[in-house]
């Protein structure tokens, strides 16, 4: 699905008017993030699709037409994956994930394309608040209590993107991203296309 909608962002930012700025690509930023999450469990049966939202800031120096910088991004997605679990050979309990608070810390390489188009990948590390809960029955009675498990657990994120700059020290963008939390049977993957429009100091 993400490779459909990758070139609708891409193409719909293109398609807008820009305008010069005078620290074009160049310096500090801040911006707001909205996009499709896609989360699959260690299991490839487990997976579920929600919204991600949020905010980041960053810091990018230009030179001739490459650009590197350092990002920073706060934000927290819906959307839960679940599957039925067989215990002990005659109790079926649910297992159920949830992907919540996400704080990314990375950097990423750009190459500016004509005069205001930049397309770049990223990478850096990612810290996500995850609730793990599991509800045990048996015949339709409850067996076990409910049990959550709440945690922060760290991965990896990588990505590409492209943003377009327009009047003054607005900018929109589009991005791919793929998350990675390895931590055996509660780990997780994401996959998240989003948008986001933002403003340079």
């Amino acid at each position: 699905m993400s490779s459909r909608i990758s070139p609708i962002f891409a193409a719909a930012l293109l398609s807008i008017p820009a305008v010069a700025s005078a620290q074009s690509f160049s310096g500090p930023h801040a911006e707001a993030i909205v996009g499709w999450n896609h989360v699959d469990g260690p299991n490839r049966e487990r997976s579920g699709d929600g919204v991600t939202y949020g905010g980041g800031i960053g810091y990018d120096l230009r030179s001739g037409q490459l650009v590197g910088g350092v990002m920073a991004e706060m934000a927290d997605s819906s959307g839960s994956t679940c599957k039925d679990l067989p215990v002990l050979g005659t109790v079926d309990g649910t297992g159920c994930t949830h992907n919540g608070r996400a704080a990314f810390v990375g950097g990423r390489v750009g190459f500016v394309v004509g005069e205001h188009n930049m397309i770049y990948v990223l990478g850096g590390y990612v810290n996500v608040r995850q609730n793990n809960s599991y509800e045990g029955v048996k015949g339709g009675t409850m067996l076990f209590a409910d049990f959550h498990d709440k945690r922060s657990r760290d991965g990896y994120r990588v990505g590409a993107g492209i943003e377009r700059e327009l009047a003054g020290k607005a900018f929109l963008k589009a991005e791919y991203r793929y998350t990675d939390i390895a931590d055996g049977n509660v780990g997780s993957r994401q996959h998240q296309v989003t948008t986001g429009v933002g403003l340079r100091f």
